[in-house]
């Protein structure tokens, strides 16, 4: 017996000088955050841009997994059909599949940007050289207007002076400087040769090595965790994936087909620079609730200057193909993925503008979708469990 509780003794003696020598240890490691917030920072960037291929490459296995999953399916059928017997996965069809998958991706990005690229070259050129000349024809339909009011014309003589002054400026000199600027930075990115070869690699490796990762993983959790536990960690997993894989998929999908409608449409149409507005509208589209705003009002205000006439159209048709995408379009390809409500899905669209701009108004909703999940799940475990304890007590005191 004297044994027993020494071992006892023992055990929360150890038990408390390992939670002591925890708590000093993250005392120590929240100060060395504290003061080295910036080496650390720096550090884990340079990890990132060390791994840059390798997460492009994981990036793009990712989005291209559907296709490459709908291209090897299709031809497992198709052999089937032909063979007459079952046909099971091989790395032939694996890498026809991969192959399909590539030129499929690839064969888009160069006709897009082989279409696109002179064609919004000559719409902004057009826009910068013309502007000038109708901001003049519509100041001088004001000013026949206010003839007869000397004030109001020396008012829109000061207002159109300041405006062209501005316009011609930043038309000549900052529109030009930022442009170059911008694609510079674009053919930096594209001209780092090694890490986007690397990471189509590395794509293929990962579509090619998945259900090895897989199993991988599979053992992992079997080593660590319980069998209950590892069903629950894949489930997290399938939602996780099921919401952001879906979301991001499906809202590239639904803006590529919003864009090519409306080319399609103005092209009917006849309104002007339809090709970079329909550029435009697609890529602004990716950004929920916000995106068809951000997209329509610059994209008015060119044509409406082209055109009053055919600004009212352009108003008029993207109120009908935004009506289209939000009533039937958008959620015959989204569903209900995120399961927010509006007011969780703006809130994720503030706060991932605000911390990652661009990109985090594109992500923002998914990964909150993610948090949200979890944060639920999390907190319905909790709750389930205090009303078992409740019921349990309640049976305690009838018995």
């Amino acid at each position: 017996m004297k044994t027993d509780n020494q071992k006892h003794l023992i055990k929360e003696a150890l038990f408390s000088g390992l939670t002591n020598l925890l708590v000093i240890i993250c005392a120590i490691l929240f100060f060395f955050f504290i003061f080295k917030f910036k080496d650390i920072i720096a550090f884990v960037s340079r990890i990132f841009s060390i791994l840059t291929p390798i997460i492009l490459g994981v990036i793009f296995a990712y989005l291209v997994n559907p296709i490459e999953v709908f291209f090897e399916t299709r031809i497992i059928k198709i052999w089937k059909a032909y063979a007459g017997k079952k046909t099971k996965k091989t790395f032939w069809i694996r890498l026809i599949s991969i192959i399909l998958t590539i030129v499929m991706v690839g064969g888009i990005i160069y006709l897009l940007a082989y279409l696109a690229v002179p064609e919004i070259y000559s719409s902004i050129t057009r826009i910068v050289y013309a502007a000038p000349g109708q901001m003049t024809k519509y100041y001088n339909i004001l000013a026949d207007m206010a003839k007869d009011n000397s004030w109001l014309k020396d008012m829109l003589d000061k207002a159109y002076t300041n405006v062209m002054d501005f316009l011609t400026g930043w038309f000549r000199n900052d529109m030009f400087s930022q442009i170059t600027v911008v694609i510079s930075g674009v053919f930096g990115v594209v001209g780092a040769v090694s890490n986007l070869l690397i990471g189509c690699i590395v794509a293929v490796y990962v579509l090619f090595s998945k259900e090895n990762f897989l199993r991988q993983f599979n053992l992992l959790l079997r080593a660590f965790f319980s069998d209950s536990a590892s069903a629950k960690i894949k489930e997290i997993i399938h939602e996780m994936d099921r919401i952001f894989g879906g979301f991001i998929s499906g809202k590239i999908l639904d803006s590529f087909i919003i864009g090519i409608l409306y080319f399609i449409g103005a092209t009917v149409l006849g309104l002007p620079y339809s090709v970079l507005v329909s550029v435009i509208i697609g890529v602004t589209n990716v950004i929920p609730v916000f995106g068809p705003y951000i997209g329509a009002i610059p994209s008015a205000i060119l044509i409406l200057l082209d055109s009053p006439a055919k600004g009212l159209i352009f108003i008029i048709f993207i109120l009908v193909l935004q009506q289209f995408d939000g009533n039937i379009l958008g959620p015959k390809i989204l569903g209900d993925s995120t399961g927010l409500s509006p007011f969780w899905v703006i809130f994720a669209i503030v706060l991932g503008s605000g911390l990652f701009g661009f990109i985090g108004m594109l992500i923002g909703v998914p990964a909150f979708a993610v948090v949200y999940y979890l944060a639920k799940r999390y907190i319905y475990y909790h709750l389930n469990k205090r009303l078992a304890a409740e019921a349990g007590e309640e049976r305690g005191v009838d018995g």
